[in-house]
């Protein structure tokens, strides 16, 4: 019960048949009391009608008739059907009905109001002038047809009143649903919204004007609350996006600033064995010069030469790293010619495993650098891509392209600017890297290798000559999926070369 007050369903039931409680007992026993006088009176009206005729025809037949005419009509009160008793009574003469015999009359009592006496018999007499003397016609009629009619028509009122509940019994379901239907189609809307489905409407299919009111009003408010949610949404998106920006520019900077400390860290240290190291080279070179062709010590100077001179191209990697070239020093670079030059040098070192392919775009623009260090460059992402292969078959893929440089990428590499830009990509299908790889492999000395297999200035040098072009190099790798690096560099016109052509 308490479950059915807290639905609008339940509730509507159990109002309607609180009020049919009170109402139908009234309404029945009201009915009952109507029928009940109905009955009575068109009983007391049909008998005393019927008496009365009797009498006038008594009158009107007058000393002229015989006892049988007499008795005749006063057989037809009991032929009748509902008569029971009937006689004609004065002070010389008495006439019975020939059906009914005298001692009945004796137990009879006149009824003055129906159902006076309890003997089921509504007794009464009727005044007769007859052949000038006063008479009385006595009948009796039986109630128990009347009581009968009483009894059906109660029956009859609780049947109606029994159909009307179940009529309404099956209604109110009819009813409560009408009612509930469209709250539950709000409701469910309600919840799909909730859920994210913003494009759901509060509408409700009635044409009840409180709920589609209610539902107009929802759906307004829906609205709003939905552009609330997305402003809010947009600017959280917003603030995330721009923190994320901040900490990636922060990031960078770090990452720059620690490479320019380690640079300028680096090219200090360089200088000074630079400084040491020609001293030692010219020296050795002119002990060399000075010793016989035969002499044994004359070999050993020529290894200590030769180490020198390996320890001053270090030196000079390291410088190469740490400094900035003087901008008028730059001039038009021909990507593709820079890129046919080196494949020609690493066709010759390329390792049987492993398998080149060039991919240039003959419209790209040149750029503005130093020749031979965007050389050195390639060289280095080359030979960084083969040593990445571990002696196993894979695919060392160079390629060249111009794109574009919009807001965003200008944006997160402020070096570039936005423009075209010549896209350099040299991509292996080696190991890959990790990402606490990727963040130290542009520093100094940094390796992954064992020892002998290099020095770890390759990609420093990269990164420094990059760096001089105001270029940016960009890095993606997955462990056992290999690795790509992306050099961007500002071009300087899109003027496309006449005899550039793709390699493959």
């Amino acid at each position: 019960m308490a479950a059915l007050t807290k639905t609008i369903a339940g509730r509507i039931t159990l109002g309607v048949l609180a009020i049919h409680v009170l109402v139908l007992p009234t309404l029945y026993f009201g009915m009952v009391y109507l029928i009940k006088q109905s009955n009575e009176e068109m009983f007391l009206n049909s008998v005393r009608g019927h008496a009365r005729y009797l009498a006038d025809s008594l009158e009107r037949i007058g000393a002229s008739a015989s006892d049988k005419e007499i008795t005749d009509i006063l057989d037809s009160v009991v032929l009748s059907g509902s008569g029971f008793f009937a006689e004609l009574v004065g002070d010389k003469r008495r006439i019975l009905s020939s059906l009914v015999t005298a001692a009945d009359a004796e137990t009879y009592l006149e009824d003055l109001t129906f159902q006076q006496h309890d003997d089921g018999i509504y007794f009464f007499s009727v005044p007769v002038l007859y052949a000038g003397d006063p008479y009385s016609l006595r009948v009796g009629f039986d109630e128990a047809p009347y009581l009968e009619q009483n009894t059906i028509a109660y029956k009859n009122g609780l049947i109606i009143i029994s159909g009307y509940l179940a009529a309404l019994l099956a209604m109110l379901p009819v009813i409560g649903r009408r009612v509930v239907r469209p709250v539950k189609a709000l409701q469910k809307a309600s919840r799909q919204i909730a859920s994210g489905a913003l494009s759901e409407h509060l509408t409700a299919e009635t044409d009840l004007v409180e709920l589609v009111d209610l539902s107009r009003d929802l759906d307004l408010m829906k609205d709003r609350l939905t552009d609330v949610s997305k402003q809010l949404q947009q600017e959280i998106l917003d603030r995330e996006k721009a923190d994320l920006d901040r900490l990636s520019l922060e990031q960078q900077l770090r990452h720059v600033q620690r490479l320019e400390t380690v640079g300028t860290m680096a090219g200090g240290i360089a200088h000074e064995l630079n400084n040491i190291l020609v001293p030692i080279i010219l020296y050795t070179e002119t002990a060399i010069e000075d010793l016989p062709a035969d002499s044994a010590v004359r070999d050993d100077l020529q290894r200590v030469l030769r180490s020198a001179t390996r320890a001053k191209g270090i030196v000079g990697q390291v410088l190469t790293f740490s400094r900035k070239m003087a901008v008028d020093t730059h001039a038009a670079v021909d990507m593709a010619a820079a890129i046919r030059d080196t494949a020609e040098l690493l066709r010759a070192s390329v390792p049987a495993f492993a398998k080149l392919e060039i991919d240039i775009d003959p419209t790209c623009p040149p750029v503005l650098g130093d020749a031979a260090l965007v050389g050195q460059l390639i060289l280095n992402l080359c030979t960084n891509a083969f040593q990445a292969l571990r002696d196993e078959h894979g695919v060392v893929r160079i390629s060249l392209g111009l794109t574009q440089i919009d807001t965003a990428i200008a944006k997160a590499n402020p070096l570039l600017g936005q423009g075209p830009c010549v896209c350099l990509t040299v991509s292996d299908t080696g190991e890959g890297m990790d990402h606490q790889t990727v963040a130290r492999i542009f520093e100094p000395f940094f390796t992954t290798r064992s020892v002998g297999e290099g020095t770890g200035l390759g990609l420093s040098v990269v990164h420094g000559i990059v760096t001089d072009m105001n270029g940016v190099i960009q890095v993606e790798s997955t462990i056992e999926f290999g690795s790509v690096f992306r050099v961007l560099l500002p071009a300087t016109h899109n003027v496309p070369h006449e005899d550039g052509q793709a390699v493959s």
